[in-house]
């Protein structure tokens, strides 16, 4: 959730004003989201101590007391003020350490961009994704990405292509595969569409992968899953494309939301563990989205468009 959007709801919160969507959703990022932030895997230590001392901090704020309602609300907003400022000082103090040899590459939502790599390589990044690698990146060919990349490399055999995307590290000489992994989604895939690839996480080897082989990781349970699917159909979003074989209507809705620019809110968590196939095209605006939604689902899409917040709900 954008800062802006945060500052306004928790304003709202805090004076009284909020409707009963803008409280979901603000009290949904708070639940979910401060837990929910990506950290450089090169410095473990420091990511400790730091959720150490913001655990600290909200526990002390919000803590059960019998004080007046009034104050409860300004615990909270000064707890979430709180919790951001230690973050946003956490990793500017790990982008510090990181120095700047990086060269990162941000694509923001509703759009999709191709990159070209210093030895060739292709990456097409989808919407709400970052890349990161060094300025030295020939001699070492290995890049980190949030989000979801469709990768086409160039052959080097002495030199094997090395993405690490969260926990899972993915290992190629010449190929082209999709990685996906955006901090929050319950899974994370890669899936080879030409070629082979090896997967890893913390060096034990999770699987090699020969082409329409994907290898799913569940983020909550650490489970591993490798199945066979049509390559076409997962890197279709690289063409325009959004498909969904089988996919819940959370995982639908955070796809959805990346490319929007909104957050879809499920307070009845049910809601969103139905699975469906569904297609659509990126040209489509997001109200003709939601009316193929609404007739597919039978469910209800609240708007606050302000806000950025669709709340999901059965039809009454």
């Amino acid at each position: 959730m954008e800062h802006k959007v945060l500052h306004d709801l928790i304003e709202k919160y805090a004076n009284g004003s909020a409707t009963e969507l803008q409280k979901e959703a603000l009290l949904t990022w708070y639940r979910k989201d401060i837990a929910e932030v990506e950290w450089p895997a090169e410095h473990p230590d420091e990511k400790s101590r730091l959720k150490q001392q913001m655990f600290i901090r909200l526990q002390h704020q919000i803590r059960p007391s019998k004080i007046h309602r009034k104050r409860k609300v300004w615990q909270l907003v000064a707890s979430i003020f709180m919790a951001i400022s230690i973050l946003l000082i956490g990793k500017q103090y790990l982008n510090k350490l990181a120095g700047s040899d990086y060269t990162t590459i941000t694509n923001p939502s509703g759009k999709l961009k191709l990159v070209l790599l210093p030895d060739g390589t292709k990456v097409w990044m989808n919407a709400s994704s970052s890349l990161r690698y060094l300025s030295s990146f020939k001699a070492k060919r290995e890049v980190h990405l949030i989000g979801e990349g469709y990768f086409d490399v160039v052959h080097d055999s002495l030199h094997p292509f090395v993405v690490q995307s969260g926990a899972l590290r993915t290992t190629v000489l010449g190929t082209s595969f999709d990685v996906k992994f955006y901090p929050g989604d319950r899974f994370a895939y890669v899936t080879v569409i030409r070629g082979k690839v090896k997967v890893q996480q913390q060096k034990k080897t999770l699987g090699v992968l020969n082409p329409s082989a994907e290898l799913l990781l569940d983020n909550h349970t650490g489970g591993i899953k490798i199945t066979q699917v049509d390559p076409n159909q997962v890197s279709g979003w690289s063409r325009g494309l959004m498909e969904f074989s089988g996919k819940t209507l959370e995982e639908i809705s955070m796809s959805l939301g990346r490319w929007y620019n909104v957050r879809f809110i499920f307070p009845d968590a049910g809601l969103g563990a139905a699975r469906y196939y569904l297609k659509f095209n990126h040209k489509l605006s997001l109200n003709e989205i939601l009316a193929i939604m609404t007739e597919t689902t039978g469910l209800v899409f609240k708007t606050d468009l302000q806000h950025r917040i669709i709340m999901v709900t059965e039809k009454r």
